[in-house]
């Protein structure tokens, strides 16, 4: 039995440039349609032509050399909004120049009607040189936005898409909910893949799950370390374009390595390992600021493992209650610009003493 293909549409004032990516993005599993943006932001003819997944360029209403598309007199984001109304259910992917990209958000980060309208907004030069990355998300996006079209109508929907563990389904709930108890699958689908798997919290991503039990990324990954962590895994909605681990099962599966073979000595994950495991040894996560082992925070800066020691807490984004404040190791302190706003008034002395070099 031949295997239904996804079918995507490209929106884009550039007919050279949407109809090269269509080409591009094309595989056994995926046929692409390209469209000049219509006159108005009508979306008849996209949704007559039943995709499953829609790319607009967010620049539209520029007349093109040699074109004889008529050009459009909006942005598209506003055609983006009325793609939403009437595919409620199905990923939308906003595109646009990376020199753009600063004026764009800006301006969708006042829109808040435009704030579940779409799923991504990508940079035309990341998706050229990454067609692949780019079919991997809609791939993932559309199966995922397929499960939640059948089971996000409750909150227990949204857990069982999730493949919560029967431990944390009452943790969860510290995590705050989608858009205000809003079970849409567009507001769903944003809560999940811009919260849960973007901050660390129940879920970790591979980095601060080593770092959770103390070992490098790389040893992590390896084999043997691998397999003992299976079971932590993340297998939910959206799994498959984020690798993450149920930041609660990965401490069990470690505490369970120790007691079954740390004796009454007990010892950390990495130490018991090594001696149990010589074959596969595993390496404890040094600090990026003094290098010693080992880190118990991942500096949201450098992206490296840091003691809490060596580091601040500061707010950089809009993260909600209950997952980990973000860290700023020291080192990256003095090498970044950043802004006083974003730490607490109580370490802003601490902070100024970084910043002149009279922390270690």
């Amino acid at each position: 039995m031949t295997k239904k293909q996804l079918h995507i549409i490209i929106v884009d004032d550039e007919p050279d440039y949407r109809a090269r990516l269509a080409k591009r993005l094309a595989a056994p599993d995926i046929r692409c349609t390209d469209l000049a943006p219509p006159t108005h932001p009508d979306p008849t003819s996209i949704v007559d032509a039943k995709p499953d997944a829609v790319l607009v360029d967010y620049q539209l209403g520029q007349k093109q050399k040699g074109s004889t598309d008529k050009p459009a007199a909006y942005l598209g984001s506003l055609l983006v909004a009325a793609i939403r109304e009437r595919f409620p259910a199905k990923p939308i992917i906003l595109l646009t120049r990376r020199k753009l990209a600063q004026k764009i958000t800006d301006f969708l980060g006042q829109a808040a009607d435009l704030d579940e309208a779409y799923d991504d907004l990508l940079y035309k030069e990341t998706v050229d040189q990454s067609p692949d990355e780019l079919r991997k998300k809609l791939r993932s996006l559309i199966r995922g936005y397929a499960v939640l079209k059948k089971r996000s109508a409750t909150w227990p929907d949204v857990v069982s898409a999730l493949e919560t563990p029967e431990y944390a389904k009452d943790e969860l709930r510290r995590f705050g909910s989608p858009s205000g108890h809003t079970f849409r699958p567009a507001s769903i689908a944003r809560w999940i893949r811009r919260v849960v798997l973007s901050y660390p919290g129940p879920l970790l991503d591979e980095l601060c799950a080593a770092t959770e039990i103390g070992i490098t990324p790389t040893t992590f990954r390896s084999r043997a370390v691998a397999s003992w962590f299976e079971s932590a895994k993340y297998n939910g909605v959206f799994a498959d374009d984020h690798d993450r681990w149920w930041r609660g099962a990965v401490r069990a599966r470690a505490d369970a390595f120790v007691r079954e073979h740390g004796g009454s000595d007990g010892g950390t994950f990495g130490e018991v390992w090594n001696v149990k495991r010589p074959k596969s040894r595993v390496v404890p996560s040094k600090c990026c600021v003094c290098g010693e082992p080992t880190s118990d925070a991942v500096c949201n800066v450098s992206r490296k493992p840091v003691m809490l020691r060596h580091s601040l807490p500061y707010y950089p984004d809009n993260r909600p209650p209950g997952f980990d404040v973000a860290r700023i190791s020291f080192k990256a302190i003095q090498r970044t610009d950043i802004k006083e706003e974003q730490f607490a008034s109580n370490t802003l002395p601490i902070l100024k003493r970084i910043e002149d070099g009279d922390e270690a």
